[in-house]
């Protein structure tokens, strides 16, 4: 695929077993660099877990943002507690480079029930979950990825119709660099029962409010987090005089948003 006017792939939804794997996308969103992913996925269907799209395989393809998309390289739109969800996701051994675009346009930006993104790679990103990994996921696996500046998200959705619940997810063993403006390396608002362990998150190059680990604030925006382990963890960088906001590991709650049972032990900073 190369230089896609809108998307590359789109689907307004299916019933199961779809894979995309082993394609090269050179370029997508022509014209429309802000709106347009190289692939979406919309589940335009009733939300009933009946409809829910099951067994989706996106593996071994090449993602090049060479138009300077702002959006996406691969976005799985939509579904809540309901159903219409996207369920029993694989996303896996795919790589992403942004080309220093800076407004993002390289992330994966997905709502899943049960699934596994791994050993992915993003390159030359713009510091935030547009070139990393922005989810709403349960029992959803993230592990082994390498993301060169950018960022992983993980959280819950509160919008009426929308309503998804993030639990039961792990984030392992994961690669992360961030030099950015309030730079994050992992972030989880609205979630319950999420381990964090064995990842490696260098802030070099990131200043002003940045955190290596941050629980409980997303974009601004508090949520309530239960039952969150942060363990293992290796965290290095922004710190020092030139980086007087920067923490390594952060944790955030509000009266409305309290947090419970969250466990920060053996980490490295």
């Amino acid at each position: 695929f190369k230089e896609c006017v809108t998307q590359c792939i789109e689907s307004t939804g299916f019933r199961k077993n779809v894979e995309i794997s082993g394609n090269q996308f050179l370029g997508w969103g022509v014209r429309c660099p802000a709106k347009c992913d190289a692939i979406f996925m919309y589940p335009n269907l009733p939300k009933v877990p009946a409809y829910d799209q099951r067994n989706l395989k996106i593996t071994g393809n090449t993602f090049m943002n060479l138009d300077h998309a702002t959006k996406f390289a691969t976005e799985l739109f939509g579904g809540s507690n309901a159903g219409a969800r996207f369920t029993n996701v694989t996303y896996t051994n795919n790589v992403h480079d942004d080309l220093d675009t800076k407004g993002g346009g390289s992330g994966f930006s997905a709502t899943i029930f049960n699934g596994v993104v791994s050993k992915n790679v993003w390159k030359n990103g713009c510091g935030s979950q547009r070139c990393g990994l922005e989810l709403a996921a349960s029992g959803v696996t993230v592990s082994d990825n390498k993301i060169y500046n950018g960022t992983i998200s993980i959280s819950g959705k509160d919008d009426p119709g929308q309503l998804f619940t993030a639990s039961n997810d792990k984030v392992t063993r994961n690669k992360i660099t961030i030099s950015a403006h309030n730079g994050k390396g992992i972030k989880v608002a609205s979630v319950s029962d999420i381990v964090i362990s064995g990842n490696n998150v260098s802030m070099e190059g990131s200043h002003d409010s940045c955190n290596g680990i941050v629980v409980g604030i997303n974009g601004g925006s508090f949520g309530t987090v239960n039952n969150v382990r942060v363990e293992q963890n290796t965290l290095v960088g922004g710190s020092g005089p030139h980086h007087p906001s920067c923490s390594g590991i952060r944790i955030a709650n509000s009266p409305q948003h309290p947090g419970s049972a969250i466990i920060v032990a053996h980490n490295t900073l």
